[in-house]
This record gives C-alpha cells, structure tokens and sequence, in this order.
C-alpha cells in the first residue's frame, strides 16, 4: 500500500513538475521570437519609411550616452540588408546591394521570384526577413533583412532551455525519489 502510494506521489509530482518547466521553457522561448521578430519588423519599416536606406543619426548629446531603442549610431553600419526595386511583371528596375555582402546580382533572380510569390507583406526566407510594399503605379520595393545571426540566437536559446529543462526534470526525479 504504501510502495504503491508513493510511487503515485512520485508520478503525479512529475507529471506537474514537467508540465511547469515545459510550459515555462514555453512562455520564455516564444517571448524571445516575438521580441526579436518585432525588432526585425521595425527595422524593416524603418527602412521602408526612408525609401530603402537606412537613415545616419546625429550624435547623442554627450559623449557616451547611448540612444534608446534598437537604432543606435552603428546601427547603419552593422545591419546587412537589400532592397529590390521591380514592376507588376517582374522587371527588376533596381538592385541596391550597397549594404550586403553576400548577394549579388545573379542571385537577385531568386528573391524576386521569392518576392514576387510571397506578395505583400513580411515574411522570412533562407536566413532574411523581408517586406514586400507596392509603391503604387505598378511600381514594387522588396527589403531584404539578414537576420541569420538573429534567428540562430533565438534556436540557440530554444535548444539550451530545453537543454536545461530536460536536466531540470531529471535533477527533480532524483530529489523526490
């Protein structure tokens, strides 16, 4: 009676012990994408809302004070993105690689079509976020955003939190048993 008993206790107490940490490993893992997907969408409509550039910020105000926000003063020169400029029937008018270093224009055929696919709107492709915005008069502009480094710290954080989880549940099993 009593083996039985406190192996039920044993199994219940599991049972909640892993639902807590999954559904805490849970709420952490898709707090962090939301947060870096939205960061990714507001540096893509900053760069939208200033015709495919990124804009240059004036210094801050005292030397060494840092601006709030994900838009520092290097920002412009840290972030790798490009924007395509093309027509209704897929004519590619302009390809603005000045900021990216691992595309060129033969590669430019493929992201259109991925572009031209996708139609309006964000979305996400071979390690880039993109927003595709018709400028009206059969006129379309395509950013794309590298957010590799980005979305490999987001899967990072996945893998070492389920990682730990795992470990988490096991240490708890030894404990209470």
């Amino acid at each position: 009676m009593i083996k039985r008993l406190r192996k039920r206790f044993i199994h219940i107490a599991m049972i909640a012990v892993t639902a807590v940490m999954i559904l805490l490993c849970l709420i952490v893992n898709i707090a962090n994408y939301l947060s870096v997907n939205a960061e990714l969408t507001e540096m893509l409509q900053i760069i939208s809302d200033n015709q495919g550039r990124l804009p240059f910020l004036p210094p801050a105000e005292k030397p060494g004070k840092r601006r709030d926000g994900q838009f520092t003063l290097e920002t412009p020169y840290i972030t790798r993105y490009f924007v395509l400029r093309y027509t209704d029937d897929g004519t590619l008018l302009q390809a603005d690689l000045d900021n990216i270093a691992s595309v060129t224009m033969e590669d430019t055929e493929t992201y259109l079509s991925i572009a031209r696919r996708h139609g309006e709107g964000f979305g996400y492709c071979a390690g880039y976020k993109f927003y595709v915005i018709c400028n009206g008069n059969n006129r379309w502009m395509t950013i794309f955003l590298d957010c590799y480094q980005e979305m490999r710290g987001v899967f990072m954080t996945a893998l070492l939190s389920l990682i730990a989880v795992i470990f988490c549940i096991i240490l708890v099993y030894v404990i209470v048993v």
